[in-house]
């Protein structure tokens, strides 16, 4: 015990060491999910004792020693790194904390906790989240009860999918306790690709069995989407759907004057965060003044499909594309897009930073007949047609177009194309 002067009078303080490790949350009916904390470590209290009730408190420690793991998330702590923990309040029934702050390898907070009259958890307000490169918000947790994870709510701020794996298996805590509890989103932004952003994103999850949920948000800030999440191999799925798939286009930068159609987007993930399997459908979409599109038809000699493209736009019927979904590129594995007057195929690669595309396929006039030998070829390509590559920057391509290809039945016109992209993990 010390006996500092203040003010010319005595304020005692207690000062002392205590031990951090799950047997500390137990011992004070802290409920965190079980393996959150491991190991063994040191803080110091600072316990003033004045005349009057209240009897300030304070606890800090370097976590040497301590391992702490939340999994949901992807960010752990090993116990041979060092880090600062501050907790400030009340000694009171109960007790009032008034301020948290954690700051360790990947992962910084501050807040204030509030507990319930019975000394269980009521809420805590993170008024400041940083987790690695790809999370800053504030977030809420609100209790639900002894057994339950809290309820969590992530209010501003933004989400990198390019950069972590969100959304994980929730642990179960041996049958004890529920899985982890509800989240709601209400996110600036998040961040999908290079280019593509979903803004004034709102949704509601569970996570008891894995992240799972709906949600609304606007692509780069101009067209509404509707989208579902599913957990899938212990990553987050994306389904992603529209009423109008050509403003969809138009806000990500990939077709300018696109208009209409019904849009069908999912999104698988594949082994390393922030990489998708990606398939879209799309039903009944009118394309206009598309460069790629007027310079591929310019080449083929197509005039009055060029002035269809200038004037209310070439409609198509469907669209098909099985792609590959990193950070920086898009790998278009196959696709079709079929027309009464027109046919395509395409596949190659889109550099969702610089613009460049790198993509080849074959361009089929008058599909509504040519099309009927398309069995004996792939979907969009009919029985005669021209092939093709478009290379360069996307506002304005290089187009090659091999002209004795329409003189080539669709089973033999491999002969005239290089094999389609594949993707390595």
């Amino acid at each position: 015990v010390t006996l500092p002067l203040k003010k010319g009078e005595i304020t005692p303080q207690v000062v002392a060491e205590v031990e951090l490790s799950d047997r500390f949350l137990k011992e004070f009916n802290i409920a965190l999910p079980q393996g959150s904390v491991s190991g063994r470590g040191l803080g110091r209290l600072t316990l003033a004792l004045g005349k009057e009730d209240r009897k300030a408190f304070s606890l800090s420690s370097n976590l040497k020693g301590v391992g702490l793991s939340v999994p949901q998330i992807g960010w752990s702590f090993p116990q041979a790194q060092s880090g600062t923990f501050e907790i400030n309040g009340e000694l009171s029934s109960p007790p009032k904390i008034e301020s948290v702050s954690l700051s360790a390898e990947g992962l910084s907070a501050k807040g204030q906790i509030r507990l319930t009259e019975a000394g269980e958890l009521d809420r805590v307000n993170l008024t400041a989240l940083k987790v690695g490169n790809w999370l800053e918000s504030s977030v809420l947790l609100t209790g639900r009860g002894a057994g339950k994870a809290p309820a969590v709510a992530v209010t501003g701020g933004w989400i990198d999918l390019r950069k972590t794996s969100f959304g994980g298996e929730s642990g179960s805590n041996n049958g004890k306790a529920e899985g982890g509890g509800p989240i709601t989103l209400s996110l600036d932004k998040l961040i999908v690709s290079e280019g593509i952003t979903l803004t004034n994103f709102a949704g509601r999850f569970e996570t008891a069995k894995g992240f799972d949920g709906v949600f609304q948000a606007r692509v780069n800030g101009k067209a509404p989407v509707r989208g579902q999440v599913l957990p899938q191999n212990g990553r987050t799925g994306f389904r992603i759907t529209s009423d109008d798939a050509g403003a969809v286009f138009a806000a990500a930068g990939l077709l300018k004057k696109a208009s209409g159609g019904e849009l069908d987007l999912t999104m698988r993930p594949a082994r390393q965060a922030g990489i998708y399997d990606g398939a879209l459908r799309v039903k009944n979409i009118r394309l206009r003044e598309a460069p790629a599109m007027a310079a591929l038809l310019s080449a083929v000699s197509v005039v009055g499909l060029l002035e269809q493209l200038d004037g209310q736009g070439i409609p198509f019927m469907e669209v098909d594309a099985d792609f590959h979904l990193s950070p920086t590129t898009a790998t278009v594995l196959r696709s079709s897009a079929v027309g009464a007057s027109i046919g395509l195929s395409m596949d190659g690669t889109y550099d969702l930073k610089s613009g460049v595309m790198n993509m080849q396929g074959v361009v089929s006039p008058l599909y509504l007949l040519n099309g009927i030998g398309s069995i004996l070829t792939r979907k969009g390509e009919g029985l005669l047609g021209f092939n093709y590559r478009l290379e360069g920057q996307a506002a304005n391509p290089k187009v090659f177009v091999n002209p004795l290809s329409i003189f080539t039945p669709g089973m033999f016109r491999e002969i005239f194309r290089r094999p389609p992209p594949k993707v390595t993990q």
